[in-house]
């Protein structure tokens, strides 16, 4: 019914949950949820949901026939509905709907959103924007003007400021390690150039321990890769703490990633100069 140019492949979205371990009424929260899409086999195998996103137009759903700056329809609803969200995804499939679906940053809202204790949450599921097809983004804080919407109280959308592939990674990493009880998991994709992957430059946190790391191959120079990690006991962290500091490695993917946008239209760009000028050759 409701779906976008990110809405994770629905058998993707199976092997998330699965691999994610979620059980009934495990509470599975999607801090990047989108239209909400990844969050369904989760609610299917008796799972209640939380889902979180800076874009309340992704959450707030839109008519059906709506059309886009080239005057097309956008994704029409398969099922004639009026008017298309997350919700009305839950209620096709015979689902509850979500326990929630919040807007706002997980990042800078983080303390608000656990509630200042740990373990809320049993198993997070996310596909992270890449900067590609969705920006990365963050609420920015706006000081003086964000205090006079609330002694007004009127209504106030704070602004955002563009965050880089490695502090998406991070701040995801983080609010994992404190939102989840040991033994759970977290379950992201993680996009990667294949030139110049290295296993190293795969995201490490302290107290969450790499599980599996399965590669999906988008193009000849691109690809994703299915992380899973598991919360660890303290112990656990503090020696993967020391070894990091030892080491002195970054907890986080590189910062090379960040570049992943940039690298894309630069391809594009070079491809359609090939085709201006005739450079395309067919193999008869």
């Amino acid at each position: 019914c409701y779906i976008s140019t990110t809405t994770m492949d629905p058998i993707l979205s199976i092997v998330m949950s699965n691999l994610a371990l979620v059980r009934r009424h495990d509470v599975v929260v999607d801090p990047f949820c989108g239209t909400a899409g990844i969050l369904i086999p989760a609610a299917k195998l008796g799972a209640k949901v939380v889902g979180i996103d800076m874009d309340l137009r992704a959450l707030r759903g839109r008519a059906n026939g709506t059309r886009d700056r080239k005057n097309l329809v956008v994704f029409p609803c398969p099922v004639g509905n009026a008017w298309c969200d997350p919700a009305r995804n839950f209620a096709q499939y015979g689902l509850d709907p979500p326990l929630a679906l919040l807007n706002m940053d997980m990042g800078t809202q983080m303390d608000a959103l656990l509630f200042r204790r740990a373990a809320a949450f049993d198993a997070i599921v996310t596909d992270p924007p890449y900067g590609i097809r969705e920006a990365a983004k963050a609420a920015k804080s706006d000081g003086d003007e964000a205090l006079a919407a609330r002694d007004t109280d009127r209504p106030y959308v704070p602004q955002t400021a563009r965050m880089r592939l490695h502090d998406v990674m991070l701040t995801l990493l983080e609010f994992a390690e404190r939102a989840l009880p040991e033994g759970r998991r977290v379950v992201f994709w993680l996009p990667t150039a294949r030139e110049t992957y290295k296993e190293e430059d795969l995201p490490r946190w302290p107290g969450l321990r790499l599980l599996y790391n399965c590669e999906q191959v988008l193009t000849m120079r691109l690809s994703r890769r299915l992380l899973v990690m598991e919360k660890t006991g303290v112990e656990e962290k503090e020696a993967a703490r020391r070894e990091m500091e030892a080491e002195d490695k970054e907890m986080v993917a590189r910062r090379g990633h960040d570049d992943l946008s940039a690298m894309v239209f630069r391809n594009a760009e070079r491809s359609e100069g090939r085709a201006r000028k005739g450079g395309w050759h067919v193999r008869e």
